[in-house]
């Protein structure tokens, strides 16, 4: 007997990826407003490529273009990736995409009792950004 064929849908682009997640319910009006401008960035360079694109280096160079602001709209515009990755990971579009690097150069940080990024102390971005940008995607 025949089996039966399963259709599987096409990947998404970032940019309908990105609009079914911010469609959630779960989401209050405000938090999905500045999670579409907190990730306007990253889908302004990769919107029409397809959801896996998104890869460990693409979400690198994304934070590292950051790296000017001060640290709570950094660590909101991180949320909102980490999320939205996250999420894309739920759906089946993303096998692996790794933001431990920067959680592992953010902890180190955080337990120097420095914060990065931070126009209070732009000395300690550099390296943050340089383990990030080292890793392999």
């Amino acid at each position: 007997m025949p089996r039966a064929l399963q259709v599987v849908p096409p990947l998404p682009n970032l940019h309908t990826a990105l609009e079914r997640f911010l469609a959630r319910s779960r989401f209050a009006a405000r938090t999905r407003e500045r999670y579409a401008q907190d990730l306007a960035p990253l889908v302004a360079q990769h919107g029409q490529e397809p959801v896996t694109s998104l890869t460990h280096r693409t979400t690198a160079v994304c934070l590292a273009a950051q790296e000017h602001l001060a640290a709570s709209p950094f660590n909101r515009r991180y949320a909102a990736l980490r999320s939205f990755v996250g999420w894309c990971q739920q759906q089946g579009w993303l096998d692996d995409v790794r933001l431990t690097a920067w959680n592992a150069a953010r902890s180190r940080e955080v337990a120097r009792g420095r914060w990065i990024p931070s126009r209070s102390r732009p000395r300690y971005a550099p390296s943050a950004l340089r383990a990030i940008a080292h890793c392999s995607g």
